[in-house]
């Protein structure tokens, strides 16, 4: 069957960044039909965000599919992406990281509501790029809306202090939803401060969409 290597930023600005900060996370293997997302780090590098993440937040989460070079070129990154499918390791890994699990009818009823108020919120206000809706422990939900999708860490940091000030920051259910109607992933930043919080939240449900099914991964478990 062989196998098929993208760089979804194939330029040689990206190539030379890539060594220079030890890490890639653009890098897509498609075998058939599947296709899998890898974060290819070196060792260097992996020391380095480990000993920071430990220090900051008492803590290390690795990054899923994470493949190791001596360095981040291409040369490396193909010679052990080649040897990894010789050993079948692709076959142990979920298409682009998740395992698609379609979710019951039950299971569904708990994000209904999210579903309901993040379309309200964006129908309320068509400035808004995005909305993140969340359902805490206490049984609160929160929508929070972003103008501007790149102004990640701005508009985030926001949400955090919506959530600090109402002492509510235990997160049980989010969803992401674009101005066009689409689930779309929580960035790493999202991640990171709601796990900052409090480490409960590394459990936290997150609704996500495959073709024409809905399916759940905890926000540990996301890149």
């Amino acid at each position: 069957m062989g196998f098929q290597i993208i760089y979804e930023d194939d330029t040689e600005l990206a190539d030379y960044e890539a060594l220079n900060k030890g890490y890639r996370k653009d890098v897509i293997v498609v075998i058939g039909e599947k296709k899998y997302k890898l974060y290819v780090t070196s060792m260097v590098r992996l020391q380095q965000d480990f000993e920071l993440e430990q220090e900051n937040y008492g803590y290390y989460m690795p990054e899923p599919n994470t493949v190791f070079v001596k360095d981040v070129t291409k040369t490396e990154i193909e010679a052990v992406i080649a040897k990894l499918y010789q050993e079948k390791y692709f076959g142990r890994l979920d298409e682009f990281g998740f395992w698609y699990e379609r979710l019951s009818v039950e299971e569904m009823k708990r994000f209904e509501e999210l579903l309901e108020a993040a379309k309200a919120a964006l129908s309320a206000n068509e400035a808004a790029q995005n909305v993140i809706v969340v359902k805490t422990a206490q049984g609160a939900v929160y929508c929070y809306l972003k103008q501007d999708v790149l102004a990640e860490e701005t508009s985030e940091e926001g949400l955090k202090q919506l959530l600090e000030s109402k002492q509510d920051i235990a997160v049980t259910e989010l969803l992401c939803m674009s101005d066009i109607g689409q689930i779309t992933v929580p960035s790493n930043r999202l991640r990171e401060l709601l796990i900052g919080m409090t480490l409960k939240n590394i459990d936290t449900k997150v609704l996500l969409k495959e073709k024409d099914f809905y399916h759940v991964k905890t926000l540990g478990f996301l890149w």
